[in-house]
C-alpha cells in the first residue's frame, strides 16, 4: 500500500517541470560499474551444474554475466545494455551443485552512494526473467508463505535506516498448478504481482525515492527456487536527481499543450524538433511519438485509459515531465 500511495501522491501534485540528471549508475561491464561506491554480493559469485546437452553451459547460478555461459530453457535474454549483465537460477543449488546447499535467498549490495545535496532521487533499471511453461510456479507462497516464494525486489537505506521496498515483482497468484504467469511488478505491497509481467525482453521500470539524506545503500534482493524452470535478470541500474542548472535545458526542450485535462486529443507546441514519451503511474512508457517546433502537433490519446500521465521530454540524462490528465 506505501507504493501506491506514494504514487498517487507524485502523481496528484501541483504541476511541476522536472529536469533530471543521472548521477550514478551499475552497468555489470568490465569497466566503470559502478560508477562510484561498491557493489557485494551476500555469496561469491558461482557457476554450477554443467548442462547434459552442453557441459560449457551452465544450469544453477548467481553471477555476472552474458548470455554465454548460462543455460536459457525458452530463449534467450534481448533488450539489455551492453554486454553483460547480473543472472540467477535455481540459486540454492550454490557453487557445489546440491540442493539447498546454500540459501536461495541472496542480495547485491552498492554501499556508500553519495546523495548530499540531491533531492528528488528517482531510480531506473532494467529487468527480465523466464515466463514461460510456469517457470515462476507459486509453490513457494503456498508452502511457506509470501517471504519464501521466487521474487525480485530493489531496496534502498538512507543513512542507515530500514530497507525499503521500491521495485516487487512476485508471482501473480499463489497456485501450484502448472502454467502459473511469470513474475508481475507488485503495485501495492502484497507480494503478489497484479501489473506488467516481466519476460526474456528486458524491461525498463522506474521508481521515485522519497526523502534525501547524505548516503544511499541500495539493495537488488532475490529469491529463485521454484518447482519449475526459474531465470531472472537485471541491468543498467541508474540514480537520478533534480538538475540545478535547469533553465538552459529548458528554455531549448520546453513544450506546452492543451486541452488539460483532455478528452485525448492533444494540440502541444513546442520549441524544439524531438521525441516525447507519455508514462503511467507505475512509471511505464504507453506512448512516444515525434513533435515538430514549426507547427501544432496534433496526437490521438484515445486510446489511454482515463487516469493521470507524465509527458515527458527526455535528451541524454536530463528530463523534462509535466502532469497530463485523461479524462
Amino acid at each position: 500500500m506505501k507504493t501506491k500511495l506514494l504514487l498517487l501522491a507524485l502523481f496528484t501534485a501541483p504541476f511541476i517541470s522536472i529536469s533530471q540528471i543521472q548521477f550514478w549508475s551499475d552497468t555489470f561491464e568490465d569497466t566503470g560499474a559502478p560508477s562510484t561506491g561498491t557493489r557485494t554480493p551476500s555469496i561469491a559469485e558461482f557457476n554450477a551444474c554443467p548442462n547434459t546437452s552442453n557441459t560449457t553451459l551452465s544450469d544453477a547460478y548467481f553471477k555476472r554475466t552474458g548470455t554465454a555461459g548460462i543455460q536459457m530453457n525458452n530463449g534467450t535474454y534481448s533488450a539489455f545494455e551492453g554486454s553483460k549483465f547480473w543472472a540467477a537460477e535455481d540459486i540454492d543449488k550454490g557453487p557445489t551443485c546440491v540442493n539447498n546447499s546454500i540459501s536461495a535467498n541472496q542480495q547485491l549490495i552498492w554501499s556508500n552512494i553519495n546523495i548530499s545535496g540531491k533531492s528528488n532521487l528517482a531510480f531506473k533499471g532494467l529487468f527480465a526473467g523466464n515466463n514461460v511453461n510456469g517457470g515462476y510456479q507459486g509453490l513457494w507462497w503456498v508452502a511457506n508463505g509470501p517471504n519464501q516464494q521466487d521474487f525480485i525486489s530493489v531496496e534502498y537505506s538512507i543513512d542507515g535506516g530500514p530497507w525499503t521496498t521500491l521495485i516487487g515483482f512476485y508471482s501473480s497468484n499463489g497456485t501450484t498448478s502448472a502454467g502459473v504467469p511469470a513474475l508481475s511488478l507488485d503495485t501495492n505491497g502484497d507480494k503478489i504481482g497484479d501489473s506488467t509481467s516481466i519476460g526474456y525482453a528486458f524491461q525498463e521500470f522506474m521508481q521515485y525515492i522519497p526523502g534525501t539524506g547524505t548516503t544511499l545503500n541500495l539493495r537488488m534482493n532475490c529469491f529463485v527456487n521454484a518447482s519449475l524452470v526459474q531465470e531472472i535478470a537485471f541491468d543498467n541500474f541508474r540514480l537520478f536527481e533534480n538538475a540545478l542548472d535547469t533553465d538552459d535545458f529548458e528554455a531549448k526542450n520546453n513544450f506546452n499543450f492543451s486541452p488539460n485535462p483532455s478528452n485525448g486529443i492533444l494540440k502541444i507546441n513546442s520549441n524544439f524538433d524531438g521525441e516525447l514519451i507519455i508514462v503511467n503511474q507505475l512509471g511505464q512508457t504507453v506512448k512516444t511519438f515525434n513533435v515538430n517546433s514549426n507547427s501544432e502537433n496534433t496526437v490521438n490519446l484515445e486510446s489511454l485509459s482515463k487516469g493521470i500521465y507524465i509527458l515527458k521530454n527526455v535528451n541524454s540524462n536530463k528530463i523534462l515531465s509535466k502532469k497530463l490528465i485523461i479524462n
